[in-house]
């Protein structure tokens, strides 16, 4: 049955044109009784067209049930096809709500939420005040109650490892040109034979900053010493219009909006769809093999300070962990990052007055 024949029969007036049909067809036929007896009972006298007015009677009876029959019987089947539909709705709707309550974090995960935040702010208002290592013990703050946010929102314990690290965006036009050299030669994941006029700079992994949670936060020595390749504007795309930022921290940096990745297993085919060459895929995926054992999911928040032209992103703070779906999977970072928000607000205002002014690569 076609939808606008479904759509039709299951509206209510058709039973109600019906329920009008049949008293209208018993009407009819006790006023015209004479009449259609003559056509099963042609015996004794009959008025001369007795027989044919009695004939159009059952033609009239015979169209008048038809019509009875039929539409009763397309308003079930009708009434039977909407109710499948809506029972199927139901049932998807019953497994995205399920699959919503599954993405919801624990019950309590906002009070120590509130908690956490009363304690970052603590130490962000020593920094401010800039007393001495106030700006290191505030960041410190920050990336570990991220990291035990990120905890409590999973509400897994045990063997489960978070990370949580800074990277700094270094730009090959504020910073001399031995130091652009160097970032530019030990840069990874960058395509053979590209100059270093092509990209605008690189991330680069703070270790100062780069913290592991387990049962307590600790500095995390393991951090390798990351650099990635931040394309040039002109090269952010290829000739077919597609991306040639590496997924991860670089893409969060360059779009200015979070990137989660659920499987980091995942990331070499995600390479292979992109503008990127075949080996960056291969170098992606021999790296989390080698050395990203522990990365098996992450969060890749942009970091943006106030300037004259606007907003300027200066790094990315990284999430991690060992296991997959971190944060519950896609969903759930979708909840998570607007939570996350706040650090990233005060880590910048941190950035902005206190850390900015003394490090070389910032303007």
């Amino acid at each position: 049955m076609k939808e606008q024949t479904v759509t039709f029969f299951v509206n209510p007036l058709v039973p109600a044109f019906l329920a009008g049909v049949a008293p209208f067809l018993g009407g009819f036929i006790a006023f015209r009784k004479d009449q259609i007896a003559h056509v099963f009972n042609p015996q004794g006298s009959m008025p001369d067209g007795a027989m044919l007015s009695g004939w159009g009677d059952l033609g009239i009876c015979a169209v008048l049930l038809s019509v009875l029959v039929y539409g009763f019987a397309q308003h079930k089947r009708a009434e039977a096809i909407t109710s499948k539909v809506r029972i199927e709705e139901l049932g998807k709707r019953s497994e995205e709500l399920k699959k919503l309550i599954e993405t919801l974090p624990p019950q309590g995960f906002l009070r120590k939420y509130k908690d956490l935040l009363d304690v970052t702010y603590e130490f962000v208002a020593s920094a401010l005040e800039a007393k001495p290592n106030s700006s290191e013990d505030a960041i410190e703050a920050i990336l570990s109650n991220l990291a035990h946010l990120t905890a409590y929102f999973d509400g897994i314990h045990g063997s489960s490892r978070y990370g949580v690290n800074v990277m700094v965006f270094e730009d090959f036009a504020t910073i001399d040109s031995a130091r652009s050299d160097y970032l530019f030669n030990e840069a990874k994941f960058k395509e053979s034979g590209i100059s270093k006029q092509a990209l605008k700079g690189v991330l680069t992994t703070d270790r100062r900053y780069a913290f592991t949670l387990t049962q307590e936060i600790e500095l995390d020595s393991s951090t390798p010493q990351l650099i990635l390749p931040i394309p040039s504007h002109d090269q952010l795309k290829d000739h077919a219009g597609r991306t040639t930022v590496l997924p991860g921290a670089p893409e969060a940096f360059c779009n200015g909006e979070h990137r989660y990745c659920d499987d980091t297993a995942g990331l070499e085919n995600l390479c292979r769809e992109t503008g990127l060459r075949q080996e960056i895929a291969e170098k992606v995926d021999t790296y989390f093999k080698e050395y990203g054992q522990n990365i098996k999911s992450f969060l890749s928040l942009p970091i943006s300070i106030p300037s004259d032209s606007g907003v300027k992103r200066v790094g990315i703070v990284n999430i991690h962990s060992n296991r997959k779906n971190m944060l519950r999977g896609t969903e759930g970072a979708e909840l998570f990052v607007p939570l996350a928000a706040p650090y990233c607000y005060i880590l910048a205002q941190i950035w902005r007055t206190q850390l900015a002014p003394r490090l070389d690569n910032f303007e």
